[in-house]
């Protein structure tokens, strides 16, 4: 079953069990950058790679997102331009991204899908800048909290102000 997908020229063959996550062949997705285990979908001819869930996302070409509220983010398939860093990770971005131009403001597919609210409920008085809370963060994020110093872990505040995680 081949399938044409927005990020990529070729036709994406559909593989039902990838498993090259051998150490000397570890193949990574072109959307999440993770590795590709299960099903998947390749271009054969430049070995491209999608998870399958990856390849069914319904990805929005511009939206509208908690972490830079001023703009819209536009979807690029890919670093067009060689390297990015997520402002809310801090990873490079090889992968998915979504960009606004006008901020040099970039953010990965992974962060962007981060389930988050504005914490309005936080004292102003701890931090002066708005908080945005994450529920899981998915090990997206590998700072240590702004507050005590120990490795983050369950539930965040993330200040975009600051760009500090508590």
């Amino acid at each position: 079953m081949e399938f044409q997908h927005f990020s990529h020229e070729h036709p994406l063959v559909f593989i039902q069990e990838q498993s090259i996550a051998s150490e000397e062949k570890k193949v990574r997705c072109s959307g999440c950058e993770k590795v590709v285990d299960g099903p998947s979908y390749c271009c054969n001819e430049c070995k491209f790679y999608l998870h399958k869930n990856c390849a069914e996302l319904q990805l929005t070409p511009e939206i509208n997102h908690p972490f830079h509220p001023k703009h819209l983010l536009t979807l690029l398939p890919k670093s067009a331009s060689g390297m990015y860093w997520c402002n809310f990770c801090g990873r490079t971005i090889f992968g998915f991204i979504y960009r606004c131009d006008p901020c040099d403001f970039d953010l990965h597919v992974n962060c962007d899908l981060l389930q988050s609210s504005i914490a309005e409920n936080f004292p102003n008085y701890l931090h002066k800048h708005p908080l945005i809370f994450i529920q899981n963060h998915n090990e997206e994020v590998e700072y240590d909290c702004a507050g005590c110093a120990k490795p983050l872990s369950g539930p965040i505040y993330h200040c975009l102000d600051c760009d500090s995680h508590k």
